[in-house]
């Protein structure tokens, strides 16, 4: 099976962010119409990030945003790690479909 095109990108993550990706696992599933995210990522203590594998089509920001709001979180994207508002979210999101196109994966 070929990698993602997404995995060249994982040599310019710092070393903490190729670490926590790497942690094999899944610990919930959200499946809607057109997306699915899946958290990664709670096996330290304490738990200080989340990794989340997107999936689909669909638009993730509206639930990651209001998930975020409701539990005081930050969304940090892993590739830059730098915070990610709705608007940066969004604008990263659509970025990450046109080089990848759609139904791919995102963490």
């Amino acid at each position: 099976m070929p990698d993602h095109p997404f995995h060249k990108l994982i040599p310019t993550w710092s070393a903490e962010s190729q670490r926590r990706a790497a942690l094999p696992r899944t610990v919930g599933i959200f499946e809607g119409e057109s997306i699915s995210i899946e958290i990664f990522g709670i096996d330290e203590d304490p738990v200080v990030d989340l990794n989340l594998g997107v999936r689909g089509s669909g638009d993730p920001v509206p639930s990651l945003m209001r998930l975020a709001s409701l539990l005081r979180w930050s969304i940090k994207e892993l590739a830059t790690d730098r915070v990610l508002d709705e608007v940066r979210a969004k604008e990263s999101w659509a970025a990450y479909h046109r080089t990848f196109g759609r139904g791919g994966v995102s963490r």
